[in-house]
């Protein structure tokens, strides 16, 4: 009953904007059954249904907002459930989060090191074309890092087109303390034969991976 009364009140707001007097909506339904008069009714009909199909878009993009303002919050706030879980409500209603917030929720997958929502978010990323992006590569390596599988993570690094001198610092540091020191080392000369100048965040992880591995000669 209250929505019938809400939908009348919407009605009669439309009709007050449109110009349409009380008058012209107690016209005798004769007048209506002529042919001008069926003209004008479908033209009303028509008029309302665009305002609110323009009214439902609104609502939908206020809901988007609102969606993406509570995963940042769940995420910062440490609820990282419930980020995952409005990240899939977000996504079943064709919601399409950006790079910044894929990036901020993978690095809750690094915090609570779940590898089942770094791969769901990393194929959704893929899905959409967010996968090459560089905060979201970081952010999956990281993750996948943290989780317990460096190999993803360097997965990741093998599609990404335009690598930078912290991505391969990352990867390095990543495949050598989970003990891929020989794949680490091979990155190192990658990324020197890709004219990127090694720093002291570059030896440093190598320095680590050797280390760990117990490769003191190397």
């Amino acid at each position: 009953m209250g929505t019938g009364k809400c939908g009348l009140r919407g009605f009669n707001c439309f009709l007050q904007c449109s110009g349409l007097g009380r008058s012209q909506m107690t016209t005798p339904w004769s007048a209506w059954s002529r042919p001008s008069g069926i003209q004008k009714l479908l033209l009303l009909v028509k008029q309302f249904m665009e305002c609110v199909s323009r009214a439902v878009m609104i609502l939908a993009t206020m809901r988007e907002a609102h969606l993406l303002a509570c995963i940042s919050g769940q995420v910062q706030s440490g609820k990282y459930d419930e980020s995952f879980n409005l990240f899939r409500e977000m996504c079943y209603f064709s919601r399409r989060p950006d790079s910044i917030l894929i990036a901020s929720l993978l690095s809750a997958c690094a915090s609570t090191a779940t590898i089942s929502c770094s791969k769901e978010i990393h194929c959704y990323a893929v899905r959409v074309g967010a996968d090459t992006d560089t905060k979201v590569s970081s952010s999956l390596m990281d993750a996948y890092a943290k989780c317990g599988f460096a190999e993803l993570g360097y997965l990741v690094f093998r599609q990404i087109p335009n690598k930078n001198s912290v991505m391969y610092n990352m990867v390095i540091s990543n495949l050598g303390s989970h003990g891929f020191v020989m794949k680490a080392i091979e990155v190192h000369d990658e990324m020197v034969r890709d004219k990127l100048r090694p720093d002291g965040a570059t030896f440093s992880a190598l320095v680590a991976a050797c280390c760990h591995a117990g490769l003191l000669d190397e």
